[in-house]
């Protein structure tokens, strides 16, 4: 039955309003309760590993594939992608859904907003950190700012680890896709799929180490 049903466009725009609502309930409700945001920190985790799942199976359902659409989407547009020029017909990837969805082998054309949200967060958990660091320890876990700092942690965490999954396999795309080395945009995507492979494996080896 799902495979012959369709989701409407006021359910999947529903989807869509209800996550960046839904983590700011979260962020509020946590940062005012005090409580530490790991339960926050894994429902994202949980959120975004699901959404990228549309990679994993060409025969998803119309429905899995409506809902997939609506958990990946950004609270900030990919305006990045508005900088390439390049024939789109040339940047496909010639495989599976990739190519059935007519998806971009390029890093910034399917990870330019994820890319931005990551260094918001980035930014904030940096800030946040620069604060803590002039409290004493002890007073972190009943303070407003110890508590913001593990909100803003959270989300940063939960970003980029919930989005590995597609990192990776965006930077792979790019990387393979040698041919496409023509212009600005192209090469500092190749830059970037070559950082976030590089990064992913390297903090992966670095936690291994870490916990033997």
């Amino acid at each position: 039955m799902t495979d012959l049903a369709n989701i409407s466009k006021t359910v999947t725009r529903a989807f869509t309003a209800a996550s960046p609502v839904t983590s700011t309930s979260f962020t509020i409700a946590n940062a005012v309760s005090g409580s530490f945001s790991l339960n926050m920190m894994m429902c994202l985790v949980a959120t975004e590993s699901l959404a990228n799942m549309q990679y994993l199976n060409i025969n998803h359902s119309n429905i899995a594939a409506s809902i997939y659409e609506a958990m990946s989407s950004s609270y900030v547009p990919n305006w990045i992608a508005h900088f390439n020029d390049i024939d789109r017909e040339l940047l496909i990837f010639p495989w599976g859904i990739f190519e059935t969805n007519q998806i971009s082998s390029l890093f910034f054309d399917n990870f330019g907003d994820g890319l931005t949200e990551i260094m918001v967060h980035f930014g904030l958990f940096l800030f946040m950190a620069g604060i803590t660091c002039t409290m004493q320890i002890g007073k972190l876990g009943e303070s407003l700012a110890g508590r913001l700092y593990a909100t803003v942690f959270s989300f940063f965490a939960a970003n980029f680890f919930g989005k590995l999954q597609s990192l990776l396999l965006f930077s792979i795309m790019q990387i393979l896709r040698m041919g496409l080395f023509l212009d600005a945009y192209s090469r500092m995507s190749l830059v970037f799929g070559y950082f976030t492979a590089s990064f992913a494996i390297g903090l992966l080896f670095f936690a291994s180490s870490s916990y033997k």
